[in-house]
């Protein structure tokens, strides 16, 4: 039974609604298949005829009279209607498809028109099978046919082609407008656009950071140069542009671009971390559209390229446009590096070719963050790998912060100094890494050398996320925390976890396995105490990672700022003089309306929770440690839901008021009275019945526990 469609017809009787349908691939849904048998394309005075034999195997069985047959954004009616089928509900259908394009179609679609076919699964989940692509016996992507015949005015090319996902995808390029029917969202779609050669070139007085270079750009409209724009993050940067004339590839339109960017230091002092360089301009229906630039587009991958530093030594800040992971184009703020220079360079890459010869070094490599701090669970793993004569173990530290600690010399023997070669030549020969931070704390945060980059992605590595805090609070699956994803972490990854409900956090949102786990506690607990007499009253919410450029501006303008001093405002003033203010190490505590700590002077969390009777904060870890000591918490959440925004979907806290170990307050006034309430008082049962379904371990044998299963599992 053959089926023959012309989509001019089709489009009067039946139109794509302009409501967004989410639809999931078939494939990945399960069950279902769509294969294709006898594919033919024929041209001729009409147009172009492409036909085959669909088998179409769905495991819940459907009828045909439910699966739609579209073409792009068109929907040519039901296949049921179409093949004149009686809609019997079945699990394998066969049937001969066909669709016509003629010279008086082409007008009327849109560029990119995959063919696939439309249907409900049981669970009403919207699902899209592709029609296959099976030109000759070996198909590959991008395989295209010859044009259609006589193309109208206004039509550049016409042709079929096999599309990324194996299906087939008629693709009209259009040299102005097309004349969409009424009731069909415009669509559009930016290919490409990458860099030929970046350079750099910073301004003579310092007052800019510069990058200029041929910019390629492949769409499949003709570029309206005039609406052009470039982009810096959220920030639109001064441009000198000169415009070449366009050119017609195979399957898109090319416009060559010279762009030279500025980017003033004023405003890079105000920037986030990362600011990703796009460029933007209206496509052929009027709409803003936005394309982030490659940083070379022939590079076959990524090389942790960049250009100079702008250093700022009143800042401590380093500016540089880079190549990012995805092979575009950042410029990056952030705080100087020690290897921002030349010479560490060349230290790093002596010490790469050193590691290929010292092949008797197999040390592990234990850190804390930044590799500034020892105070949590790395160190407790690591003192007890000394105290059983473990030789192979090293605890990376920064040298100043090294000199301040008051511990003994056996401890101080397997340190490894920061930036030493010594430390350099251990990283590269190391397969075993046991921290609390991302492993890139084991050597510098972003680091630009390809040789690190390499080594911190290599499928070698054995790595185990201690954590530096239970992470049952802010959702894994939070777009601010993929870092914490299974995917993210090459080669063999492990987590500890403080039960088993916080290890179903990360196997039902971090894609980890639960024989990735282990569930022992954390180390950090075993050394936890609060000193006898504790009466201190710590006010310590969690970091603002969207409010990091503002803090360094016009830090009381931010919200963090303010949320601070109201709820220091609102501690009743009998208690004020227990009041300690605590805040990001990243905030400046002065800022503060009371009681900011002299930053200088918290040398340690772990001393400073020790004298802590009431911790407030909104949903930081720390809460979980202040209540492992004996200490009452509060949760602050008037911010909860704008905070949340700011994490982006899907983002939740995992505590609620059922399950939260303390107190919700969600203004001044609720906080006073729990402050009043809990001060001075015992833990509740019914909180304390709480914590224990989160952090099960209490018997000072977290380390034990972990070193144990870290050797069962054949890890050390």
């Amino acid at each position: 039974m053959a089926q023959q469609v012309n989509t001019q017809a089709s489009t009067e009787t039946k139109t794509q609604s302009k409501t967004e349908v989410l639809l999931v691939d078939a494939a990945l849904y399960g069950g279902v298949s769509c294969k294709a048998q006898n594919v033919n394309l024929t041209l001729d005075e009409q147009g172009s005829t492409f036909s085959c034999t669909v088998l179409l195997h769905v495991d819940f069985g459907v009828s045909l009279r439910d699966v739609d047959l579209l073409l792009g954004k068109r929907n040519l009616g039901s296949i049921a209607e179409l093949v004149g089928d009686a809609g019997e509900t079945k699990v394998d259908h066969k049937f001969d498809l066909k669709v016509v394009i003629s010279q008086s179609d082409l007008p009327t679609l849109h560029s990119n028109n995959a063919l696939t076919l439309h249907f409900d699964a049981p669970d009403g989940t919207k699902l899209l099978a592709d029609i296959p692509w099976h030109l000759g016996s070996k198909p590959r992507y991008g395989k295209i046919t010859d044009d259609i015949p006589s193309l109208p005015e206004g039509i550049v090319h016409s042709f079929w082609k096999e599309n990324k996902r194996g299906g087939t995808t008629l693709v009209v390029l259009h040299e102005r407008t097309p004349n969409i029917p009424e009731g069909e969202e415009p669509t559009t779609a930016v290919l490409n656009a990458s860099f030929i050669l970046p350079h750099f070139k910073n301004s003579t007085e310092r007052k800019s950071l510069g990058i200029s270079g041929t910019i390629v750009i492949e769409s499949d409209f003709i570029l309206d140069t005039s609406t052009i724009a470039f982009l810096v993050g959220e920030f639109e940067v001064s441009s000198k542009i000169k415009i070449g004339k366009y050119q017609v590839k195979r399957d898109c339109f090319r416009q060559v671009i010279h762009a030279s960017i500025e980017v003033p230091m004023k405003d890079i002092e105000t920037m986030p971390i990362h600011n990703v360089l796009a460029i933007q301009f209206a496509d052929m229906y009027g709409i803003v559209r936005r394309r982030r630039i490659k940083w070379i587009g022939a590079l076959p991958k990524y090389l942790a390229l960049h250009g100079p530093y702008y250093v700022d030594e009143q800042s401590g800040l380093s500016a540089f446009f880079r190549q990012n992971v995805g092979k575009g184009t950042t410029l990056t703020v952030r705080h100087t590096n020690v290897t921002d220079v030349p010479s560490a360079h060349a230290k790093i890459g002596l010490a790469w070719a050193a590691s290929k010869a010292a092949f008797w070094l197999k040390p592990v490599l234990l850190f804390e963050k930044t590799a500034k701090h020892y105070e949590e669970s790395a160190r407790s793993v690591y003192e007890r790998f000394v105290d059983d004569g473990e030789k192979r173990a090293w605890f990376v530290i920064d040298g100043e912060t090294a000199k301040s600690l008051d511990v003994e010399d056996r401890y101080r023997a397997h340190f490894l100094r920061q930036h030493s070669f010594k430390h350099y030549l251990y990283f590269f020969r190391s397969t075993c890494f046991l921290g609390t931070e991302a492993l890139a704390h084991c050597f510098e945060l972003r680091c630009q050398s390809i040789l690190v980059q390499r080594k911190l992605k290599s499928k070698k590595n054995k790595y185990v996320f201690m954590q530096h805090g239970v992470m049952y609070m802010v959702s894994l699956d939070s777009p601010e925390r993929s870092s914490f994803q299974k995917e993210n972490m090459p080669g063999e990854a492990y987590v500890v976890a403080s039960s088993e409900l916080e290890a179903k956090h990360f196997t039902d949102m971090a894609g980890f396995k639960r024989d990735d786990i282990i569930v022992c506690g954390l180390p950090k607990f075993d050394r936890s105490y609060q000193n006898p007499g504790a009466d201190k009253i710590l006010v310590m919410p969690t970091w603002r990672p969207w409010e990091f450029a503002a803090m360094r501006v016009d830090p009381t303008s931010t919200n963090y700022v303010k949320m601070v001093n109201r709820i220091v405002e609102a501690i009743p003033e009998e208690l004020q003089d227990k009041v300690i203010v605590a805040p990001h190490p990243l905030f400046d505590p002065k800022l503060f309306s009371k009681g900011g700590t002299d930053a200088g002077a918290i040398e340690s969390y772990d001393k400073l929770l020790r004298d802590v009777a009431l911790l407030i904060t909104d949903y930081s870890s720390i809460a979980y440690d202040a209540y492992y000591r004996g200490a009452n918490v509060i949760f602050y959440w008037e911010e909860l839901e704008d905070c949340m925004a700011h994490y982006g979907e899907p983002t939740h806290l995992m505590l609620n008021e059922q399950n939260a170990f303390g107190p919700v307050c969600n203004s001044p006034d609720e906080l006073a009275e729990a402050a009043r309430e809990l001060y001075g008082k015992g833990q509740d049962e019914e909180h304390l019945r709480r914590y224990r379904r989160i952090v099960e371990f209490h018997d000072g044998k977290n380390t034990e526990r972990f070193i144990d299963s870290i050797k069962k599992a054949h890890i050390l």
